[in-house]
């Protein structure tokens, strides 16, 4: 195994940590929807740039206006 496969995976076992704590945050009422958004960013930022399992930065926006919609809509 070399490092880069294993720096992958714990980069995508930490989104997904963080997604997961997100949706449970969100489900509390607490602002879990801009922990998912922050980690989706960090990741689109820090993890490959290309293959499949990239993070496209107009995901990263198309997720903080969702989020902003949301909290619209809470309001």
């Amino acid at each position: 195994m070399t490092m880069d496969y294993v720096l992958l995976i714990t980069a995508i076992t930490l989104l997904v940590s963080a997604v997961a704590i997100g949706w449970v945050l969100t489900l509390m009422g607490l602002p879990g929807n801009w922990l998912m958004v922050v980690a989706a960013g960090l990741y689109a930022w820090l993890a490959p740039a290309a293959g499949v399992t990239q993070v496209a930065w107009g995901t990263v926006a198309g997720m903080a206006a969702l989020a902003v919609g949301g909290e619209l809509a809470e309001f």
